[in-house]
């Protein structure tokens, strides 16, 4: 894993994509992006690491940097924000998908939930079968969708 600053470059002033060259000439098993200074900043990294190693990727942000508010720190990104990132990430062909500083709890059920979405369309692209949602459902007699249907369909019967 490496760490990017805001122009996308590793600590040491190396590119991501000579980061991953290395990574992998040294025998890395996967290689990522962490911390940083946000999920913008890690998905270009990622994206530019793609393009130099087959190697599996792994995509960490933080959830932005910190603003020292009332003497505590708080992280600004959004559980929702953290979710898109991770939905651009495993479309960008990460695999190992997290948080580093700031991530909460609420955080990583938002990604989870993002990515089971992922799994689920592609588990119904793979089947060949139609979304429940686009099957066309019967309505029930109005009789018997509620009391003032009742009332309609006596009426008119």
């Amino acid at each position: 894993m490496v760490t990017v600053d805001d122009e996308g470059n590793c600590l040491d002033g190396a590119s991501p994509e000579q980061a991953a060259a290395l990574l992998t000439e040294w025998g890395a098993d996967a290689i990522g992006v962490n911390c940083s200074t946000g999920p913008t900043t890690v998905l270009t990294a990622i994206e530019a690491m793609r393009r130099a190693s087959p190697l599996p990727l792994a995509a960490m942000p933080n959830a932005g940097l910190p603003r020292a508010v009332e003497g505590r720190n708080i992280y600004l990104i959004s559980p929702e924000y953290m979710a898109s990132f991770a939905r651009k990430a495993i479309a960008a062909g990460v695999q190992i998908v997290g948080g580093c500083c700031g991530t909460t709890p609420n955080h990583i059920r938002a990604m989870r939930s993002a990515m089971r979405a992922i799994d689920a369309q592609a588990l119904v692209e793979s089947s060949g079968a139609s979304p429940a949602l686009n099957r066309e459902t019967p309505p029930a007699p109005l009789g018997a969708r509620s009391r003032v249907g009742a009332l309609i369909a006596e009426a008119v019967s």
